[in-house]
């Protein structure tokens, strides 16, 4: 059984948010297998965005996306 879209899309959030911004390329090569199709799949939905300029191979994260990553993150327990 594969990993759901879903929880791929949710990892690549993190590894967005973990950076401030990533390089498309890097990007790519890290979330291997289908980094391309992800990266698209989150910038057609809104969670990442690519910078203009300059910044032009970039992405960096959308109030979308820290929204959607903020849901699909447990709460942390009391305990923490």
């Amino acid at each position: 059984m594969g990993i759901r879209e879903s929880d791929r899309i949710t990892a690549g959030l993190r590894y967005v948010a973990e950076e401030v911004s990533v390089h498309r390329d890097d990007f790519r090569r890290d979330q291997h297998p289908g980094g391309s199709a992800l990266l698209e799949g989150c910038e057609s939905l809104g969670y990442v965005q690519r910078g203009d300029g300059e910044s032009g191979d970039r992405y960096a994260m959308t109030a979308a996306g820290l929204r959607r990553l903020a849901h699909a993150e447990p709460a942390p327990s009391a305990e923490d």
